[in-house]
């Protein structure tokens, strides 16, 4: 795998900056999932789980919106 959990990335489909939470060795591990979900993997056929930017203030990011992504779909920021 070409990326690791926490890297910086910008997905070329929506060109929205974010963060790798999950690959499909390793799963995400929420502290707090409305679905009760321990684990999370990125959808079949996908490489890994982004978590999309929000906003930055004072140096600390804020993240949502989970999506899973192909390895081609993402650029090293």
């Amino acid at each position: 795998m070409k990326y690791s959990i926490g890297d910086a990335v910008l997905n070329l489909l929506t060109g929205k900056q974010g963060i790798i939470v999950g690959t499909k060795e390793k799963a995400y591990k929420p502290t707090t999932d409305p679905y009760n979900r321990t684990e999370i993997y990125p959808d079949e056929n996908m490489d890994y789980l982004f978590m999309k930017k929000n906003s930055e203030l004072n140096n600390d990011s804020e993240y949502s919106g989970m999506m899973s992504v192909l390895e081609s779909h993402l650029n090293k920021i």
